[in-house]
């Protein structure tokens, strides 16, 4: 009894159905098309176009086969995901209808090898609003960012820098040259008081000076067990002609690669403490003409020193500290 019931409730439904499909056909114009009307009547084909003028419910998966078009309506509401048919294929929006402002709390790109954040309208991209462009960036290759960018790791840099602005580089942080952090300026505030260190690399331990323009230049500087200042004078094309300072665990060294070395001051030159010249023998000469007299001054090995003068006459004089301490001179 009860399937009769059932069956006959269906034939009633399929009545009804056809119903609807005389009424879409004759009084809205529509082509309705039941499909497998001898099941369960689970399936609804519309061949034409299909206006709805009130809220539409769908309890399970709409598929579309072709465009969807949403005319005069202002906010579409999805409270899902909006999942594309299939991988890397489809876009949102084109190179001639962009949308306008998009607010996305996080973008994760594709599976793509290098995804690409790109402009269609190969403008540069830009990073804030507060400000624009001053260096010429014309490409969607190029990045303005108007505010502050960090960067917690590497930043690689494949071309040239340039800083319009001050480079700041913060206390106890390195900033290293060369390929295997060779060398590198140091602002360490753990000394006992804060100064700029210049780390020299094993490789030389030198650290030469020289005009910008001759920086290409092989000067074949020697090694150098201690570290070392090399300055070169503008004739790159000798390059002995260089001074040096180091200091040899010893002593320390000022060594003129060619030429004498020369010391001068616009008034006096002084000494504070033991002051020797000369070779291995010990021998101390300095000589010089002053107000018309030729003083000269000298010693060898332990001997006093000796102060010999001479006056504009031709007049020859040696002045020395004597035994009880004091300064004499004598015609010689």
């Amino acid at each position: 009894m009860i399937e009769g019931f059932v069956r006959m409730n269906k034939k009633m439904m399929m009545l009804l159905v056809v119903l609807a499909i005389v009424l879409c056909d004759v009084v809205f114009g529509l082509d309705v098309t039941v499909s497998d009307a001898t099941s369960e009547f689970n399936d609804l084909l519309v061949d034409g176009t299909a206006e709805f003028n009130d809220a539409v419910t769908i309890n399970s998966n709409l598929t579309v086969v072709g465009d969807v078009i949403v005319a005069n309506v202002t906010e579409l509401d999805v409270n899902g995901s909006v999942i594309p048919g299939l991988d890397d294929t489809f876009d949102l929006g084109t190179a001639l209808l962009t949308w306008d402002t998009a607010y996305i709390n996080n973008i994760v790109f594709g599976n793509s090898s290098a995804a690409i954040l790109d402009s269609p309208t190969q403008s540069y991209l830009r990073v804030g609003d507060a400000g624009t462009t001053s260096h010429s960036l014309v490409t969607n290759d190029d990045l303005f960012v108007s505010g502050i960018l960090e960067v917690d790791g590497q930043l690689w840099v494949d071309t040239s820098s340039v800083f319009a602005g001050n480079r700041r580089i913060g206390d106890n942080f390195i900033d290293y040259y060369g390929s295997s952090n060779d060398a590198g300026f140091l602002y360490s505030n753990t000394q006992t008081l804060d100064s700029l260190l210049l780390g020299l690399s094993s490789d030389s331990n030198g650290f030469l000076i020289t005009e910008v323009g001759d920086i290409a230049t092989d000067f074949a500087k020697p090694y150098k067990i201690n570290p070392t200042v090399f300055i070169q004078s503008a004739n790159a094309t000798d390059t002995d002609e260089f001074m040096s300072l180091e200091h040899d665990q010893t002593d320390a060294r000022a060594v003129a690669g060619q030429g004498d070395m020369r010391l001068s001051a616009a008034e006096t030159v002084n000494v504070d403490t033991n002051f020797t010249m000369g070779d291995d023998s010990n021998y101390l000469l300095y000589e010089e003409w002053v107000n018309g007299t030729h003083v000269v001054l000298e010693s060898y090995q332990d001997l006093p020193i000796i102060l010999n003068t001479y006056s504009p006459d031709g007049t020859a004089y040696a002045c020395s500290v004597n035994n009880t301490g004091s300064f004499v001179c004598e015609t010689r």
